[in-house]
């Protein structure tokens, strides 16, 4: 028989199994905030480029606008009368009109960003260009104009769907335009 001391210190079973209980609680909770870490991490290059792609589009258009290059009677979509393609398309490159989204794209080449290599310079042998087979972007052209007025304000809206790190995701971007310079 084994028999106990008064001053004897030590920590009893249920004592350490709390203790135990409190460590594991903590660790799967850093292992969580860990998962989620790099799955910021793994996906945040794409999303980025979904971001430059949307805003590229947009710029692209409201830059016709201004320029007159597009008359405000075609800053639609081709369903709508316009010269806007409709639906989710291939991110290619402009068309000879220089537009990003329009109909003269379909015999342009695909899209692609050159970053530097492993040295962090540009224009150097280990440059690596990236494509965008995994991206969509829809073009969305629609009246924004109060119901009886006249035809002077267009919503546009940019839909970028892409898949990152196994999962499909969307960036979508809108604004406003007018018919006054």
């Amino acid at each position: 028989m084994i028999t106990r001391h008064k001053n004897e210190q030590g920590f009893s079973l249920v004592e350490s199994m709390v203790a135990l209980g409190l460590l594991a609680g903590g660790l799967l909770g850093m292992a969580a905030v860990l998962s989620t870490a790099l799955n910021t991490v793994t996906t945040s290059s794409a999303d980025q480029l979904a971001k430059d792609k949307a805003y590229e589009a947009l710029e692209s258009i409201v830059t016709a606008r201004i320029t007159r290059v597009v008359p405000w009677t075609s800053l639609k979509n081709v369903s709508d009368g316009g010269v806007f393609l409709d639906n989710a398309q291939a991110i290619m490159q402009p068309g000879a009109d220089g537009i990003i989204g329009t109909s003269d794209d379909a015999g342009a080449s695909p899209a692609t960003i050159i970053q530097p290599g492993p040295d962090g310079a540009y224009g150097t042998s280990d440059d690596r260009t990236i494509g965008f087979s995994n991206f969509t972007r829809q073009i969305q052209i629609t009246n924004a104009s109060p119901a009886g007025a006249p035809d002077t304000l267009r919503q546009i809206t940019v839909t970028i769907v892409y898949t990152s790190a196994g999962k499909t995701r969307t960036y979508q971007l809108s604004t406003l335009v007018s018919s006054y310079s």
